[in-house]
């Protein structure tokens, strides 16, 4: 499945996207907040960093400055935004060098959440647009230009609504998220029963209402840069008489994915009617299973309209509920919740640890540029994958079985 996907990915990085090149300017600097995580004692808290991208003239380096440092993955996703842009705008850039200057006053976790951002800003700087600073975003973001999935929306919702924002953008696909949620129950004779478990949210709503914070989705950085900016990038849509075999790939590619995900789900539900669990669980469980198949109905949707990448990127949300669910239902079911929840993360990293492998292979046998392209969306998948694993066993040690397996089946879905 994650072959399939990563190479319908790929595919779409051979579409033009522009019927003309655009004028640029290659002396600027802008300047944007954008949100992300610190770790605290008693878990995360969102926060605002301040990224300052600048043009120069030069031969098409890509240059990253950090404080506090931040991982390798936040530096990869440097070269990404960059790939991204040239893609977007149909450009070379090799005249142009890209200083990305990151600046926090806590401890950031490191991850490719800013890659959106950094090409978005990279964007307005070589269009000499003027930034809305009441805006903020976060994503990852792929050669194509594509924003994708990431983690902690609500923390960095919050530090957005808290640092005066009032349009927060996030990856499309992502309006719902899960909290984890700690209940007391005071019995007699002075026993306390503390239980924990997940809320479905919808952040939407939920930041609307709690922080009067707009939070919107957004499928790519032109529609990023047109909130931003207020500016639209015109862009020439391949038709399928320009390439029919092309379009064929892309078609057969996602429709594959959808069927995978559509087999998965339905056997989430079959192993679901079979369950025994308590209302609690029997609620949450439906809940995601209800929202998976609300997503591939949308995908479905897209994908009879032609608009594969956008079907496949709903399809990757199904596929998280779906590895969800059925996470949950092992760990309900199972006589040792613990031991179910470490065999539900281990065989997680068993698969990332293939991955990987399979992407070192990959890297000895480079002979196109279009390798380089697979490798570094494979690369940041991964990347990406690895972040949340590491949160899902940090969740595992602290006994909060439920958000490990949540962090698990996101990273189980990227791998």
């Amino acid at each position: 499945m994650a072959r399939s996907l990563l190479l319908f990915f790929s595919i779409c990085l051979i579409l033009a996207n522009l019927a003309n090149a655009v004028e640029i300017v290659k002396n600027n600097s802008v300047s944007i907040y954008v949100p992300a995580v610190e770790r605290t004692e008693t878990g995360y808290r969102g926060v605002l960093a301040r990224l300052e991208t600048i043009v120069r003239p030069g031969s098409g380096h890509v240059f990253i400055d950090t404080f506090p440092l931040t991982e390798i993955d936040t530096q990869s996703s440097a070269r990404i935004a960059k790939e991204a842009v040239k893609e977007t705008l149909g450009i070379a850039l090799e005249d142009v060098d890209v200083y990305f200057i990151i600046r926090s006053d806590s401890p950031i976790v490191g991850g490719p959440s800013a890659g959106a951002a950094m090409a978005t800003s990279l964007l307005a700087a070589l269009l000499n647009l003027s930034i809305n600073q009441s805006v903020i975003m976060t994503g990852t973001i792929n050669l194509d230009g594509s924003i994708g999935p990431v983690g902690g929306l609500l923390e960095k919702a919050q530090a957005a609504a808290a640092g005066g924002a009032g349009l927060f953008l996030i990856p499309k696909g992502q309006r719902i998220i899960y909290e984890q949620r700690t209940e007391k129950e005071k019995l007699p004779l002075g026993i306390e029963i503390i239980t924990s478990h997940p809320v479905r949210i919808d952040l939407v709503t939920y930041a609307k209402e709690k922080w009067g914070l707009d939070v919107v989705e957004v499928e790519n950085v032109r529609e990023a840069l047109a909130y931003f900016t207020g500016y639209e990038i015109k862009t020439h849509k391949v038709t399928l008489g320009e390439n029919l075999e092309l379009k064929n790939a892309m078609r057969e590619l996602s429709n594959e994915f959808l069927r995978e995900v559509r087999r998965e789900l339905e056997r989430v539900e079959q192993n679901l009617s079979n369950a025994f669990l308590s209302l609690r669980e029997k609620r949450l469980v439906e809940s995601l299973v209800r929202s998976a198949a609300e997503e591939l109905d949308t995908a479905k949707k897209l994908f009879d309209s032609g608009l594969y990448y956008s079907a496949s990127s709903r399809t990757f949300v199904a596929l998280i509920n779906c590895y969800y669910a059925m996470g949950l239902l092992d760990l309900y079911t199972a006589r040792d919740a613990s031991q179910s929840a470490e065999s539900f993360l281990k065989d997680v990293s068993r698969s990332l640890e293939a991955a990987k492998s399979r992407i070192d292979e990959l890297k000895a046998r480079i002979d196109h540029v279009g390798d380089i392209e697979v490798i570094a969306i494979a690369s940041d998948r991964i990347s990406d994958a690895d972040t949340k694993l590491r949160e899902a066993w940090k969740y595992y040690y602290n006994d909060e079985l439920e958000s490990a397996i949540a962090s698990a089946s996101y990273a189980l879905a990227r791998v």
